[in-house]
């Protein structure tokens, strides 16, 4: 088999398309034989082209992602695992080349994830790191490595695996990391044996102190992964921190010679940050500002947070803040990678904010006599904000680059130029605003050094928050605009078109006195959307939303809409873009109304553009939707907000609908499964009954999301919650759907036996959506959700308990006759009742309180049909009846007083006779409308941040007459059997009498 795998192997690497493919196939057919991984190994380890060699080991990775049979679609050989979990840890070693061995270290890490721990890796990394040779210490370190990975995130029981290992390993390598700084790379005694120092010379082009700084790098690694959330206990105490803060301040003060000399070349730039002496560097200066950051706040801290926070300020804040410092002004004549840099920068930023050093910064002075703050100003954060070459090349050669990477947020944490922004304004937060801005000024006057005007309106930009909330400096601020920045509109250098609207967006909230500047900014913003230079138009683009604050922009633009919208559809043509149609979102937002004759128009462009990017993920060109997909759903979403009370234009945006949902209701899709799941419900919930019934198969598709079809797992259980109201909405409004009500019961029925509370509760809300909406419709399958229901509350919380009778009542509302017999035939009538009277005053809702109302009222209309143990409870029960009743006009009362004390505050009224009567019409108004949830009237407009799940749904219950239910439940019994009705009445105490007067006499 060793010949066949190596042969076909060489083939894949063929440029014969079909020779190609017949050795992949050949490959797959073998993933089960046994001894393929052995053969993987050794193939990995020969003399055959490297080609081959990586090849196989990237084979043998894959066919480790999946470990566990039980998830795999193919098992592996027990032997051949067994094989690869006891001999993985010689394969980590340094002597293997690196493009094998990070492909190894995916190997460890994935047999980890599954296996660990076990025993004999433990005795394998002891014998390693306790052998004396350079090679095989490298190894031990590198499994300690892959382990740590696993559980640098988990936070639950597994953890005690991780501090196993920390409080076994961290001592052992402590001193390797102290015999590494301290004894071979301080002294310069780098000196390797002969084999590893010959793999070295041959691979690397520094050997010894590659091999020596690559160690540094895994330990510092190993700390970062197991300090992250939390270390063992024995690790707190402070001789340990204190030995690997040595550790890591003597990292920081290494001198790295010619490798800190100056550098033009961004090629050299990136080839030297990423040399192994200055990403150790970067890991301890990481671990340094994490360990300032996290534990910063001693008052939210305690135990052993605490005992590192209090241990850290003490000794060690200080001492690396005075390193630190120095290191990063160093960066003014000497090359500091923007990573260490960026981690430098970060600390001095927290350190602003502690006393101890933040006043130690103002008086502080540099070699020249300057204070340390200005300096950092002038040579550390503006310079950090300097456009570079490679930007101007990429924003010419691919502007859609250039966008995407100016608003990547993940990126930003680690981009010094994020950092400098940070520190600028801490500086600002202290007192340093003034000065900053006369410094601005000063060489704004000076000018004309473009690339550094462009980074001080970064700068000054980045102060927004601080310089609107301080009117003082509105003329000022006003005076720098229009004096140095404003011409820039018309500059031919596109980064300074762009940075000038973007400028005006961020200070659009400051206090403008000039009207005639205000008509400029917002004439040149909407001229640069049409600019030849992409980036511009994006900048532009999203400028003018904010701009609309402006009372002469909104005046100009709202009669312009139409046109506005068209340039918007024109750069959304150009890019995918989530900043871009963030702003078209906002405009629908600010002109609602003046956007009604476009919307179907604009929804059909959205739709469009959004299945370009679907088609991209359908033909694997992304692997997941982008942010701008999202942003085009949630903008559609506005749309159709603004459609609510037009049904035709509803009807017709929801034909664009239809591909979407297809694709965001899939597995491929999920990414924007939420914001899609909010389109729908919104127009199930907004649209005539029976209207879209072109909307009414995406039931099944929700159905295969939280249960998995065949081969199809569940993926979209997260958005249950969500998922309630569509499912109620279709329940309700279509009879297209109901006609495959087994999809329903399917759903509630999966929920409801699950061990989660709150799926167990959804799928109950489900069945109470069937029973109140079908009423007499479903009494051949109520005796099956009934006992399914029952179930679901034995052995449950009181939670489950509880929503479990409330079903039980709505059932008793939709067929009392059929529910008692139900319950009886089950023998459970007896519990439940007891649970019932148990359960009755946890009811804290107005909806569910009239769900147990409309239950129990239930049984007083078949009064000669109850079973024993409710007929002679029926004074009883009663009672609870309109103790439940007064509850929900308590309710009731307290919303309108709170109304009215609003309503008393806002006017004044001299005329008492008119308060009265405006008083009088409040209260007549809140009691009409009383079922109706507050959210209903506010101007929220987020649905799924401001809104719950049921708010899109309208239960029959809310529009019911309560009051005139329970009277003329009452009547009726009167009518039938008056000799029960007294006996009942006779039992009431004079609180319950008054209760039913009141209720007697409600209106």
């Amino acid at each position: 088999m060793e010949e066949s795998v190596i042969q076909a192997l060489s083939v894949s690497l063929s440029f014969d398309n079909e020779a190609r493919k017949k050795a992949e196939e050949h490959l797959s057919s073998l993933k089960t034989s046994p001894g393929l991984i052995p053969i993987l190994v050794k193939i990995s380890f020969s003399d055959l082209l490297i080609e081959v060699r990586q090849l196989a080991v990237i084979y043998l990775k894959n066919l480790t992602k999946v470990w566990k049979d039980s998830k795999r679609e193919f098992p592996l050989p027990v032997e051949d695992k067994n094989y690869l979990k006891a001999n993985i840890i010689y394969c980590l070693r340094f002597s293997t080349k690196e493009k094998l061995r990070s492909q190894f270290e995916e190997i460890a890490f994935n047999i980890c994830k599954a296996e660990f721990p076990w025993d004999e890796i433990l005795v394998q990394i002891d014998a390693e790191l306790q052998s004396n040779e350079y090679n095989r210490i490298f190894s031990g370190i590198n499994m300690i490595h892959q382990i740590s990975r696993v559980f640098e995130f988990v936070m639950n029981e597994k953890r005690k695996d991780l501090k196993s290992l920390v409080s076994r390993y961290f001592p052992v390598l402590d001193a390797i990391l102290n015999t590494i700084i301290f004894e071979k790379i301080a002294k310069n005694d780098t000196v390797l044996p002969p084999e590893l120092l010959s793999f070295c010379e041959q691979n690397l082009s520094n050997p010894s102190q590659s091999f020596f700084w690559s160690c540094v790098i895994l330990i510092l690694q190993v700390y970062w992964e197991c300090f992250y959330i939390e270390l063992s206990d024995d690790q707190y105490i402070p001789a340990a921190l204190d030995s690997w803060l040595t550790k890591f301040k003597a990292i920081l003060e290494i001198d790295l010679g010619e490798l800190e000399n100056p550098i033009s070349d961004e090629h050299q730039i990136h080839s030297t940050e990423s040399l192994s002496p200055w990403i150790s560097k970067r890991w301890a200066a990481q671990i340094v500002h994490r360990t300032f950051n996290r534990y910063f706040n001693l008052a939210h801290l305690n135990g052993n947070s605490k005992l590192m926070g209090e241990n850290f300020q003490s000794k060690w804040a200080l001492p690396f803040f005075e390193i630190i410092l120095a290191a990063i002004f160093k960066r003014a004549t000497n090359f500091v990678p923007n990573l260490v840099a960026n981690y430098y920068i970060k600390y001095i930023a927290q350190a602003v904010k502690f006393p101890l050093t933040c006043e130690l910064l103002k008086s502080k002075l540099t070699n020249s006599n300057q204070l340390v703050i200005h300096a950092l100003v002038t040579d550390i954060i503006v310079p950090s904000l300097y456009r570079v070459k490679s930007d101007e090349e990429l924003w010419i050669e691919n502007p859609i680059e250039f966008i995407r990477k100016e608003n990547d947020l993940c990126k930003a944490f680690y981009s010094a130029k994020s950092s400098a922004i940070e520190l600028l304004v801490n500086l600002a937060q202290k007192g340093y605003l003034i000065q900053f801005l006369d410094y601005a000024l000063r060489e704004l006057q000076i000018g004309p050094d473009l690339i550094k005007k462009e980074a001080i309106m970064l700068a000054v930009g980045s102060l927004h928050e601080l310089i609107k909330s301080n009117d003082a400096l509105a003329s000022s601020i006003q005076n720098i605009l229009h004096s140095f920045i404003v011409q820039e509109f018309d500059s031919p250098i596109g980064f300074l078109r762009s940075r000038t609207c973007w400028l005006y967006g961020q200070l659009a909230k400051c206090p403008f006195t000039d009207k005639d500047h205000q008509k400029f900014v917002l004439q040149k913003i909407c001229s640069l959307m049409q600019d030849p230079e992409l980036p511009v138009k994006i900048e532009a683009a999203t400028a003018l939303p904010k701009i609309l604050i402006w009372d002469v922009s909104k005046e100009s633009i709202s009669s312009e809409i139409n046109a506005l919208l068209h340039i918007y559809k024109n750069i959304m043509n150009e890019i995918d873009s989530e900043e871009l149609i963030d702003a078209l979102e906002n405009i629908v937002s600010q002109f609602s109304t003046d956007i009604i004759p476009y919307a179907i128009e604009l929804v059909e462009h959205l739709s469009q553009a959004f299945m370009r990017i679907a088609e991209k993920v359908e033909n694997q060109e992304d692997l997941e939707i982008s942010l701008a997909g999202s942003s085009i759903l949630n903008t559609i979403l506005k749309i159709i907000d603004v459609l609510e009370d037009k049904p035709e234009d509803l009807l017709k945006t929801s034909l664009f609908m239809n591909p979407i949902f297809d694709f965001c209701f899939s597995s491929k899709g999920s990414d924007c499964f939420e914001e899609a799941l909010h389109i729908l419900n919104s127009l199930l919930y907004l649209a005539p009954p029976e209207s879209l019934g072109h909307l009414c198969n995406y039931h099944m598709l929700l159905k295969v999301s939280i249960m998995g079809d065949g081969n199809i797992k569940p993926y979209g259980l997260e958005y249950i919650d969500e998922m309630f109201s569509v499912f109620g909405n279709y329940i309700a409004k279509y009879s297209q759907a109901i006609a495959n009500l087994q999809v329903f019961f399917d759903i509630a029925t999966f929920l409801i036996v699950k061990d989660e509370e709150e799926d167990i509760i959804m799928g109950c809300k489900i069945f109470i959506s069937l029973m109140e909406n079908r009423k007499g419709l479903i009494d051949s399958a109520l005796p099956t959700i009934i006992q399914m229901i029952y179930k679901c509350t034995q052995d449950s919380s009181k939670k489950v308990k509880v929503i479990g009778c409330e079903s039980i009542c709505v059932a008793m509302w939709n067929n009392a006759i059929v529910t008692l017999q139900a319950l009886q035939q089950l023998n459970v009538l007896n519990d439940l009742f007891k649970l019932a009277f148990e359960s009755v005053n946890q009811y804290k809702e107005p909806m569910s309180k009239t769900h147990v109302i409309c239950g129990i009222c239930s049984l007083f209309l078949v009064t000669e049909q109850l079973p024993p143990i409710i007929f002679s409870n029926l004074s009883l029960i009663f009672k609870k009846l309109i103790s439940l009743w007064k509850g929900i006009e308590n309710n009731y009362n307290e919303d309108i007083k709170a109304e009215a004390k609003e309503f008393n505050e806002c006017g004044t009224f001299v005329d008492s006779e008119k308060f009265e009567a405006e008083y009088m019409k409040l209260i007549t108004d809140l009691r009409n409308v009383r079922q109706q949830e507050e959210s209903d009237e506010s101007d929220d407009e987020d649905y799924g941040i401001n809104t719950g799940p049921e708010d899109m749904y309208d239960s029959p219950f809310e529009m019911m007459d309560i009051e005139k239910f329970i009277k003329s439940s009452l009547e009726d019994l009167s009518r039938k059997n008056p000799s029960l009705y007294g006996s009942i009445m006779g039992s009431l105490n004079e609180e319950e009498l008054g209760m039913l007067n009141e209720l007697n006499s409600s209106s």
